[in-house]
């Protein structure tokens, strides 16, 4: 390539690639038109948490604490409702993160993998549009078992493995 179609390449890509004003470019989770210390991703984990622990309320602090299992709708959307899974009813994980400010959740029952995708998506932009926009950590008891033991959740579309004594018996050290 020669020089003089170069330049004006190089050009082109600085301008489409610059930062005006170089502010570096966070997502305002808190919705108060600034950047704070925990929406920095320059500053440290630690100056980040303390922030964040600082601008939490008490009620947000002991939901962080819970972990509750949650049921997920045939068709992936969020509902305030309690969901049927296993015939018993499990709560809703909009309505604990609403309510209790619960933000970490154990599914059970998940009808498909591309549900368990939508309701994933769904879960995470309602917890971005609480206050402090904490992302929701999602559990899950072993999906990957071939024998139904009580301690595994049945999921179709999921790889089958076997169950933790079966790898031990492999005896692969």
């Amino acid at each position: 390539m020669k020089l003089r179609q170069f330049l004006p390449l190089l050009a082109l890509l600085t301008a489409c690639t610059s930062n005006p004003g170089n502010e570096t470019p966070y997502r305002d989770l808190n919705k108060n038109g600034k950047m704070d210390v925990y929406e920095d991703p320059g500053q440290p984990i630690n100056a980040r948490t303390d922030d964040l622990l600082q601008q939490m309320t008490l009620e947000e602090k002991a939901g962080m604490l819970f972990i509750d299992g949650v049921g997920i709708r045939e068709d992936g959307e969020l509902s305030e409702e309690p969901v049927v899974v296993n015939n018993g009813p499990r709560p809703s994980a909009a309505s604990l993160l609403k309510n209790q400010k619960m933000t970490h959740f154990n599914i059970w029952g998940v009808p498909s993998l591309e549900t368990l995708a939508k309701w994933h998506n769904n879960i995470q932009k309602l917890a971005e549009a609480t206050r402090l926009g904490i992302p929701v950590t999602i559990a899950s008891d072993p999906r990957h078992y071939f024998s139904k033991s009580i301690f595994s959740m049945e999921a179709q579309g999921f790889s089958q493995w076997p169950e933790q004594l079966g790898f031990a018996a492999i005896g692969d050290t």
